[in-house]
């Protein structure tokens, strides 16, 4: 399995999940990671893929909220 397979593999499941813990609104969490609300939606229920740049995005996105509201590091990401 690639590796955009496998981040979008569990995008529908782990998103919306992460992005709570995070404490972020899909409008926010899209505008750090640079998509539409509508594509974050999208990827929310498994109806779209993000590239892996994308998907990058987003990690970093959720680990710098993450992080402020916790002050720990809690996804890795390269």
């Amino acid at each position: 399995m690639r590796l955009t397979e496998k981040l979008s593999n569990n995008y529908s499941t782990m998103l919306p999940r992460y992005r709570g813990l995070a404490g972020m609104k899909q409008s926010d969490l899209a505008k750090e990671a640079g998509v539409t609300q509508q594509t974050l939606a999208l990827y929310e229920k498994g109806k779209r893929r993000p590239s892996v740049n994308t998907a990058q995005k987003i990690v970093y996105a959720l680990n710098k909220e993450y992080k402020n509201i916790t002050g720990a590091a809690y996804f890795e990401y390269k």
